[in-house]
């Protein structure tokens, strides 16, 4: 009986060996699949990362688009404007200069046409010259400050470009 029950603690003591063993090897390769998951999340956070990133710098770079359109669109419209104003000012100073011959005339020998156009030209034309003068530079005034605004918002965006690259 002291053989056999040496023999069945040698058994028992074997299987238990085994069953230990099989366990580290189950432990083991659980241990390796979760560190090949970790591998691979990271690889695809990695992954997700890069086109988080390129994306970005894709939509910079077409903000910095529309930005230069908008732009060049604001310096069109600021050259119609200063063209517009000029014109407007050269009326002006043509009107003002037609005031001043009629007033030279009237004083020689004033007419009553002449009186009536240099009154139409102080109560009428004049005034109506003046306020669009005044539009127009207002006008001028806020496309120089878009324009600025929008130079302001293209150099952020350029900062932003080569901050991701």
């Amino acid at each position: 009986l002291a053989s056999n029950s040496r023999g069945v603690y040698i058994s028992k003591r074997f299987f238990m060996q085994r069953i230990r063993f099989f366990l580290c090897l189950i432990i083991a390769a659980a241990c390796v699949a979760r560190a090949q998951s970790v591998k691979n999340d990271a690889a695809d956070v990695a992954a997700l990362r890069a086109e988080v990133q390129r994306l970005t710098v894709e939509l910079l770079q077409y903000r910095a688009e529309f930005i230069q359109w908008k732009m060049h669109w604001i310096r069109s419209e600021l050259q119609q404007v200063q063209a517009e104003r000029q014109r407007l000012s050269s009326e002006r100073e043509s009107i003002e200069r037609e005031i001043g011959v009629l007033n030279l005339g009237s004083t020689d020998n004033p007419r009553a046409e002449d009186e009536a156009r240099k009154e139409e030209l102080k109560t009428v034309q004049s005034p109506a010259l003046i306020a669009s003068e005044r539009a127009a530079t207002t006008r001028e005034a806020a496309l120089v400050a878009a324009l600025n605004a929008e130079g302001s918002r293209m150099a952020e965006i350029q900062r932003q470009l080569h901050g991701q690259k």
